[in-house]
């Protein structure tokens, strides 16, 4: 099942969003199972939304690329939230 992820990020700015997506190295070469991504400022902070084909496609990335540049960088999530999502109909 498929599953959208937030993740928030305290003091994040668009510099640090630049610095973590170059160490990420997702517009060149996504990861296998991210559909999309998007991430935008919030009150003290930077929050980042991606949708991904399953959990298991996430907490993969996220063992293997996310945590690894977080620590890299000295960033900390105050939350990382994910839920599951239904499939979508277009009536047309």
């Amino acid at each position: 099942m498929a599953v959208v992820v937030t993740v928030e990020i305290p003091g994040g700015s668009p510099e640090l969003e630049q610095a973590m997506l170059q160490e990420l190295g997702v517009l060149t070469s996504p990861p296998t199972g991210l559909h999309f991504r998007a991430g935008g400022p919030i009150p003290g902070g930077w929050r980042v939304i991606t949708g991904w084909e399953s959990p298991e496609r996430f907490q993969g990335f996220q063992r293997e690329k996310l945590q690894p540049a977080f620590d890299k960088l000295g960033l900390r999530p105050s939350r990382i939230e994910m839920w599951p999502v239904g499939p979508i109909q277009v009536n047309s």
